[in-house]
């Protein structure tokens, strides 16, 4: 039997709609009258092919065009999550339920657990990881080249915390520091657990897959680390999958899986809404460490 179509709580759709659907909608360069769908003074086609490059443009630099005008670095973030937040939003979300007796046994375990969002954006998979868990406890240390992605994972993390999505004792913090990353064991210096995010990460063309690598094993070997878990979700595009499986080649026998799945899910764009989008991705869950 096919599954429903995936719908966000009225919590989270209030939260899209304060975040980002109305800065767009009453910036005064939006015009969405008589057909129009100009946002920022962009055309949506140029928004989606020039300016976020389909999600993997560079986000802290600001876009320049002739004809349409200049984009801040926090312009493009806004229009990334317009255009991208709820397809990534809801690929997280299927990809956390299909993982969440795991993901409860971490959280529930009665320590401290960090989320280690590598390639954090502006904060989606933590929306997610809210919207599976029901209100989880988290030290959230996002990962992210692009100060306005930082900055947008933070404000809007910092909502969900705000509206009850998040424990009221939840930290939010970032870094775009790998070096930083790897040291938050040690910072903490209590036992804690970790879980490692990777959604579109690999997808990265800059990324260096050492580095993610390296990160994982340093905190794998730390004694405050009690469980350690990386859970991976991306479209299935032939560039992730290269990468991904790069770094898993990297740490052959370190980890326990139970195999990359593909996946295929529908979800409402609106709460109220009867017509649904599609989106198409792998996901897996690697576990590196599990003390009791």
């Amino acid at each position: 039997m096919a599954e429903a179509p995936m719908k966000w709580s009225k919590t989270m759709e209030d939260l899209y709609l304060e975040q980002v659907l109305r800065n767009v909608q009453h910036d005064k360069r939006t015009d969405w009258d008589d057909g129009k769908n100009i946002s920022l003074g962009y055309p949506f086609d140029v928004i989606r092919e020039d300016v976020l490059e389909k999600g993997r443009a560079n986000f802290a630099e600001e876009h320049e065009d002739d004809e349409y005008g200049t984009l801040t670095a926090e312009d493009k973030v806004l229009l990334y999550c317009f255009v991208c937040m709820q397809r990534h939003f809801f690929e997280a979300l299927a990809t956390f339920r299909a993982y969440k007796a795991s993901l409860k046994a971490i959280f529930d375990s009665g320590i401290p657990t960090v989320m280690a969002d590598l390639g954090c954006g502006p904060g989606t998979a933590g929306l997610a990881l809210a919207e599976c868990l029901e209100q989880p406890r988290v030290k959230y240390v996002g990962l992210d080249i692009a100060p306005a992605m930082r900055s947008k994972a933070k404000s809007i993390l910092t909502a969900a915390k705000n509206k009850s999505l998040l424990d009221a004792k939840s930290v939010i913090t970032t870094t775009s520091s790998w070096a930083q990353l790897a040291r938050v064991p040690a910072a903490i210096d209590k036992p804690i657990n970790v879980l490692f995010n990777a959604t579109y990460l690999f997808s990265s063309a800059s990324l260096d897959v050492d580095n993610v690598a390296e990160t994982v094993m340093v905190i794998k070997q730390s004694s405050h680390v009690k469980r350690l878990s990386f859970v991976y979700s991306n479209t299935t595009t032939e560039i992730s999958g290269q990468k991904f499986r790069a770094f898993k080649r990297e740490l052959t026998g370190e980890f326990a899986t139970d195999g990359r799945k593909r996946c295929e899910r529908e979800y409402h764009k609106r709460r109220s809404s009867i017509p649904t989008s599609k989106v198409e991705f792998f996901r897996q869950l690697l576990n590196f460490k599990d003390e009791e």
